[in-house]
């Protein structure tokens, strides 16, 4: 299963259009209500996350090919764990050297692979 990337919009900038029917593939999360013992970078490490899109694929409306929907049910049913403050700020640190390097593939994926062990620890998995 192809994954999806997740982004942070800090400012609220970038609006995400789709059809609802099939169209677009994008989506996006106001965190208003966001828990403050959260950190935002932290639900972006858990939606780039190989851990996350292997749950969607399990738990996902199955399509015709192989993909799964991806709706506001399902999101809404996203298990994000709390770990400690501690990991917290590791894994944003994390997502922010992702942006600083997205034009390197290589080490892209290094740290991908980092930051998928990290929320993998989280679920207890």
């Amino acid at each position: 299963m192809n994954r999806g990337t997740a982004f942070f919009d800090e400012k609220g900038e970038i609006a995400c259009t789709a059809s609802g029917k099939g169209g677009g593939g994008a989506w996006g999360l106001l965190l208003d209500c966001l828990d403050k013992a959260v950190e935002p970078r932290w639900l972006l490490a858990v939606l780039n996350s190989g851990t996350l899109w292997e749950w969607i694929r399990l738990e996902g409306d199955p399509k015709k090919g192989g993909w799964r929907g991806v709706d506001k049910a399902l999101i809404c049913r996203l298990p994000i764990p709390v770990p400690s403050q501690e990991i917290q700020e590791h894994a944003a640190r994390l997502t922010l050297r992702m942006e600083d390097k997205f034009k390197d593939k290589f080490f892209l994926e290094t740290l991908s692979n980092d930051l998928n062990e990290i929320v993998t620890k989280a679920f207890k998995l």
